[in-house]
């Protein structure tokens, strides 16, 4: 009886820890992901706008999904990269995914009223983006 007992105790203690350590983990990836894209988010974003300026398709999708796939971005921004997508002329199906994927990514933030909310952006962005479109080409 004492043996199925401290059995019964040990499998409760293992059904209610374990869930208890598993959020822990989660929440430990998910906050060295969260830390990651925030301290990527501004070299992406310039990247992004070095190779639209280059015309480099490849670095244009590379980045373009690292800013859409970043936590950071927002609404705004999201909507900035997808006007440049539109402005760049490609036949490249990756481009055309790509413009797809972010389409549907806003969409899904306006039906769910998170469009219109404003996370907090760096103003650094913005000095990057008026860097990298008032440098003359060499």
């Amino acid at each position: 009886m004492d043996t199925s007992s401290n059995l019964n105790v040990f499998v409760l203690l293992s059904i209610f820890i374990s869930p208890v350590i598993l959020m822990c983990i989660v929440f430990y990836k998910n906050s060295r992901i969260s830390k990651r894209h925030k301290k990527t988010i501004e070299s992406d974003w310039y990247n992004f706008f070095i190779a639209i300026k280059r015309k480099d398709v490849n670095q244009i999708v590379k980045f373009g999904n690292l800013l859409k796939e970043n936590k950071h971005m927002d609404s705004i921004h999201l909507n900035i990269i997808y006007d440049e997508l539109l402005k760049f002329k490609s036949d490249n199906t990756n481009i055309e995914v790509l413009k797809l994927e972010i389409s549907r990514q806003l969409r899904r933030w306006k039906d769910s009223n998170l469009y219109f909310t404003k996370f907090k952006s760096s103003s650094l962005i913005e000095i990057i983006i008026s860097d990298v479109f008032s440098k003359k080409k060499a």
